[in-house]
């Protein structure tokens, strides 16, 4: 049986309600899950692995508790299966988000500056609206991310995965770049809250028509930790955005050191975390 077949099964057995009209998989869109569109209008996530299917459950509670609580629409679960069933036919299942993804090259292909000043207001107000909110609220207790050692963690992954691969220039500077970084004890102190964890232009929606940001997915590392992994995310966008960014959520000019040291290691992160496809970044 093919992972479409088997995943329509489950579906019918958990939401018969459903009149499935046309499926469609898609085994390439996220890195932990497949993605199965509906009648072009819903879409389940089914895990790859087991731990993945075991976040789904706090995923689920997450993203429930944060509905009407931030500016732009977020996934909405209104089908779920976790527990009661086979890891491979768990699911989370919600109506999909109009939009097209907000890449770099598609951002900097907008010229109009009224456009611009308000998807930059937009995604300011909504990380700024995240960062902010209560964490005595939230529905489930979270540990702590993006810490010191797991940084150390990361840096001795990088030098075991990746090194051998690199030339001994790159690897110079992945060496001194990191060990200066991480003996910065100051860079570690900041306030922990709820962040996005993965807020790249994949997960950002816009509508080409209108340039207006039309919602924000993939909360998979959703958690607490630093607000600056967003805004690393955030400024790879460029500097002209970024400054327009600010004029709705200054406080992001203070975590820019550490999130310009987090936006230096992205090509490292992806080439470790795709072994095969290690990027120009690791020879130069």
């Amino acid at each position: 049986m093919d992972k479409l077949a088997m995943y329509l099964i489950a579906l019918a057995a958990a939401c018969p309600a459903i009149s499935i009209v046309s499926a469609e998989l898609h085994t390439t869109d996220g890195q932990f899950n497949d993605i199965v569109f509906i009648n072009d209008d819903l879409i389940f996530r089914f895990p790859r692995t087991p731990l993945v299917a075991e976040s789904y459950t706090n995923q689920t509670m997450l993203l429930t508790y944060l509905q009407g609580k931030l500016p732009l629409p977020i996934p909405c679960p209104l089908y779920v299966a976790t527990r009661a069933v086979p890891w491979q036919e768990r699911f989370m299942g919600y109506r999909r988000i109009p939009g097209k993804p907000l890449y770099r090259e598609t951002l900097a292909a907008i010229h109009d500056p009224t456009a611009l000043r308000g998807m930059a207001m937009q995604l300011a107000a909504f990380l700024h609206t995240l960062h902010h909110l209560a964490l005595v609220d939230l529905p489930i207790t979270l540990s702590v991310s993006d810490g010191i050692g797991e940084w150390e963690a990361l840096y001795s992954g990088f030098q075991a995965t990746l090194f051998p691969h690199m030339r001994p220039a790159a690897r110079q500077w992945v060496t001194d770049h990191f060990e200066r970084y991480l003996q910065q004890a100051a860079q570690f102190t900041y306030q922990p809250v709820l962040r996005h964890g993965d807020f790249g232009g994949s997960n950002i929606l816009y509508d080409p028509q209108t340039n207006c940001i039309t919602g924000v997915i993939d909360f998979e590392s959703l958690g607490l930790g630093d607000p600056a992994t967003d805004v690393a995310a955030l400024s790879s966008y460029g500097e002209e955005f970024f400054a327009l960014c600010l004029t709705t959520y200054p406080e992001m000019q203070l975590m820019l050191e550490r999130a310009h040291f987090y936006r230096s290691t992205f090509a490292l992160q992806e080439a470790y975390s795709k072994p095969k496809l290690l990027v120009d970044f690791l020879g130069t």
